[in-house]
């Protein structure tokens, strides 16, 4: 016949096993991600306005940038027309929305002014530039 095994008397938890920070317990060094750099925040947007979420980029070679745009024509203005103007060129049509919020691609070496309107007028502008 089969006996059991009796449950052992004093069954004691493991021993806590403290560690140096920054090892795992496999000895090895614990490889950490640096924290991304932060970017002041952006002034606080007057209506009607637009703004970019970065002013002047640093783009290294072979690399594109972004920025996100961010505009409100206010209730007075719930069709205003974002445009933009690439150094010395022509306005050109971005979109009709009253409201909201666009990533945009930014080229090396080039000024970007976006222009905030509504039926022809000007409400505000954001320069965008890119350094070489």
């Amino acid at each position: 016949m089969f006996d059991p095994v009796p449950p052992a008397a004093n069954t004691a938890p493991p021993p806590i096993v403290h560690h140096a920070p920054g090892i795992k317990v496999t000895g090895r060094p614990r490889v950490t991600t640096p924290a991304p750099i932060e970017q002041p925040a952006a002034p606080p947007m007057k209506v009607p306005g637009i703004i970019a979420s970065h002013t002047n980029l640093y783009i290294p070679t072979g690399h594109a940038g972004t920025t996100m745009l961010t505009w409100d024509g206010g209730e007075d203005h719930p069709y205003a027309e974002v445009w933009i103007k690439v150094g010395d060129g022509d306005e050109t049509f971005v979109i009709e929305q009253g409201k909201g919020t666009l990533k945009v691609d930014v080229e090396k070496g080039k000024t970007y002014l976006y222009i905030l309107t509504d039926a022809g007028k000007r409400l505000a502008t954001v320069t965008v530039t890119s350094r070489k």
